[in-house]
């Protein structure tokens, strides 16, 4: 009922945990802007606990060709609506969140954000084909949507591996920023805004650029804690 974007110093974990931790943040926000993309993400991670049950009950012997092409089928059409929700999604987050960036860094680095997954390749029965032999040896579906990846980049080169620990903060904020934008203009409500602990890690100029952009910027109802 009520939009909320919280911004707490664990965030950090988008940027040095793994995949699964920015998948999280895809389908947590996309959820909440979509019923049916809700629906379609219980479906397909339901069919696939059914897939990866198969390959382990098939442990050691040979499967009767076309079994997993029952599941294949039948996780196709959740599999293409999430890849095409996420591909827009993304699209519009990176835009906010370089724009974003830019303000809080003054324009010293830049900031970009791209989405990673094999469908941009090949459809969807074809990368199962492709993998089914692999897929029986580890006893799970190794490619699909399960697979997918945010890359988070600044000047162009991995965030992980040449950013500072302000930089990092920096990336993190704007990219919670963006998420509120983003909620906030396909909801046509403004979330509230929960931050905890945002101005750690960052210098005197950044922490000067945050509270202009939250004080011009088009934020609803802001809670900043005391420290």
């Amino acid at each position: 009922k009520y939009p909320v974007v919280i911004i707490t110093p664990d965030d950090t974990q988008l940027v040095t945990e793994g995949s699964e931790e920015r998948r999280r943040l895809l389908d947590n926000t996309l959820s909440q802007l979509d019923s049916r993309y809700l629906h379609q993400l219980m479906l397909y991670n339901q069919l696939l606990r059914q897939r990866n049950a198969l390959l382990k009950q098939w442990e050691g012997r040979p499967m009767p060709p076309g079994l997993l092409d029952i599941y294949n089928a039948q996780m196709e059409e959740p599999a293409n609506y999430l890849f095409e929700s996420r591909s827009r999604f993304v699209e519009e987050l990176g835009r906010q969140l370089a724009h974003i960036y830019r303000v809080i860094a003054s324009g010293q680095e830049e900031a970009f954000l791209s989405y990673r997954s094999a469908l941009q390749q090949t459809d969807w029965m074809s990368l199962q084909q492709q993998h089914e032999r692999q897929d029986q040896q580890l006893q799970r579906s190794s490619a699909g949507l399960h697979r997918d990846e945010l890359v988070f980049q600044l000047a162009g080169s991995p965030l992980r591996r040449i950013a500072s620990q302000g930089q990092i903060k920096s990336y993190v904020l704007s990219l919670k920023l963006a998420q509120y934008q983003v909620l906030r203009q396909q909801k046509y409500t403004a979330p509230i805004l929960l931050l905890d602990d945002i101005f750690d890690k960052l210098d005197a100029e950044r922490v000067s650029s945050l509270l202009q952009l939250l004080h011009h910027g088009d934020f609803g109802q802001v809670f900043i804690p005391e420290t």
